[in-house]
C-alpha cells in the first residue's frame, strides 16, 4: 500500500509538493485514512475481497495458480490499491479546496494526472481481458481439435471391425469350401477303393479262367484233335478277350493315376488352405491384440481428454467470474470517481 502511495505521489511531485511544504496534506491524508480504515473494518475492503477470497480458496484446496491466473491476481490487486490511493487523493483535493479556494489550477492538475492513472488501469485491464479472451479461443481450439481425435480414433476402430468382419467372413466361406473338397475327396477315395476291388476280383476270375483253359486244353488233345482244333479257336477268341481285359485293366489304371493325382493336388490344397487360415488367424489375433490395445489407449486418452476439459472448463469460468469482478469493481470506482468530480 506505502508502495502504491509512493509512486502515485512520485508521479504527481510537481502538484503535491506545495500542499507537502504547507503540511497540510499529512495531516488531511492522516485523518483520511482514519476515517477510510474505521468505514472499511466491518466489510473489507470492496475491491481486494474477491481477489483475496479467490487466492484463499487456491491456497485452502490446494491447487498451485496458473501464470495467468496469478497475473489477474496481481494485477486485481493492484488495481484495488491504486484506486485506494486515487480515493484518498480525491478526498485530499477536496479537504484541500474546501480549506483553501484559491488552489483550483493545482487541483485540476491533480484530478487530471489521477484520471490520467485510472485510464491506464482501465486501458491495461481490457488489454489482459483480451488477452484472456485469446487464451479461451486457444484453449476452445485444442478442446475441438481433441474431440475430432476422439471422432477419428472412433472411425479408425470401425474400419478395423469392418475389416476383421470381412476377414472372419472369407475364413468361414473357406472353411466350408475345404469341407466341401474333403468331402468329395472321400467319395473319390471310396470309388478308387471299389475299382481296386474289381480289379482283384477280375485278376482272379482270369486266373482260374487261365488253369481250366489249361486243364481243358489238355484233356482235348489226348481224347480228340477236332475238339483241339475248336479249342484252339475258342482260345484265340479269348486271346482277343484277354486283349480287350488288358486294355481295359491299362484304362483303370490310368484312371487310378489320375485319381492319384488328382488326391495329391487336392492334398496340396488342403495343405494350401491350412496353411493361409493358419496365417490368417494369426493376423487376425494379431489384429485383435492390436485393436485391443489401440482400443485401450483410446479410452485412457478419452479419460485424460475428458479430465483435462473439465479442468481448462473449471480454469475459464472461474477466469471469467474474477474478470467481470475486476469489471464491476471498476464500474463501482467509475462511478465513485464521477459522483467525487461532481461534488468538487
Amino acid at each position: 500500500m506505502d508502495g502504491e502511495v509512493r509512486d502515485v505521489l512520485t508521479d504527481l511531485r510537481d502538484e503535491f509538493l506545495p500542499l507537502h511544504q504547507e503540511n497540510r496534506v499529512r495531516r488531511t491524508l492522516s485523518h483520511l485514512r482514519g476515517q477510510l480504515d474505521k468505514a472499511r473494518s466491518p466489510a473489507g475492503t470492496p475491491g481486494a475481497g474477491p481477489v483475496q477470497g479467490w487466492s484463499r480458496q487456491c491456497e485452502v484446496d490446494g491447487s498451485a495458480p496458473t501464470c495467468d491466473s496469478f497475473l489477474l491476481q496481481s494485477l486485481g490487486h493492484s488495481l484495488h490499491s491504486r484506486e485506494r490511493v486515487i480515493q484518498e487523493c480525491l478526498g485530499l483535493i477536496r479537504r484541500v479546496c474546501v480549506q483553501d479556494e484559491t488552489g483550483t489550477e493545482l487541483t485540476n492538475k491533480l484530478t487530471e494526472h489521477l484520471k490520467e492513472i485510472l485510464t491506464d488501469n482501465k486501458t491495461a485491464l481490457e488489454a489482459l481481458r483480451s488477452k484472456m479472451t485469446a487464451t479461451e479461443t486457444n484453449m476452445e481450439k485444442e478442446i475441438s481439435s481433441l474431440r475430432k481425435a476422439g471422432r477419428d480414433r472412433e472411425q479408425d476402430l470401425e474400419t478395423l471391425n469392418s475389416v476383421l468382419q470381412c476377414n472372419q467372413d472369407l475364413i468361414n466361406d473357406l472353411r466350408v469350401a475345404l469341407g466341401e473338397k474333403e468331402q468329395k475327396l472321400k467319395e473319390v477315395e471310396k470309388e478308387v477303393e471299389l475299382w481296386r476291388q474289381k480289379d482283384r476280383a477280375l485278376t482272379t476270375v482270369l486266373q482260374e479262367k487261365e488253369a481250366q483253359i489249361s486243364l481243358l486244353q489238355t484233356a482235348l488233345q489226348e481224347e480228340s484233335p477236332e475238339l483241339a482244333d475248336l479249342f484252339e479257336l475258342r482260345e484265340e477268341s479269348g486271346a482277343s478277350l484277354c486283349q480287350e481285359v488288358t486294355k481295359l485293366t491299362t484304362d483303370l489304371q490310368e484312371y487310378q493315376l489320375m485319381v492319384q493325382h488328382q488326391q495329391e493336388s487336392h492334398s496340396q490344397t488342403v495343405t494350401a488352405l491350412a496353411a493361409e487360415l493358419r496365417d490368417m488367424r494369426l493376423e487376425l489375433r494379431k489384429r485383435e491384440k492390436e485393436r485391443r490395445e489401440s482400443e485401450r489407449v483410446w479410452l485412457n486418452s478419452r479419460e485424460d481428454w475428458k479430465t483435462e476439459e473439465e479442468k481448462l472448463m473449471h480454469n475459464l469460468q472461474r477466469r471469467d467470474r474474477l474478470i467481470q469482478q475486476i469489471l464491476l469493481d471498476a464500474e463501482e470506482r467509475d462511478h465513485l470517481l464521477t459522483a467525487l468530480q461532481q461534488k468538487l
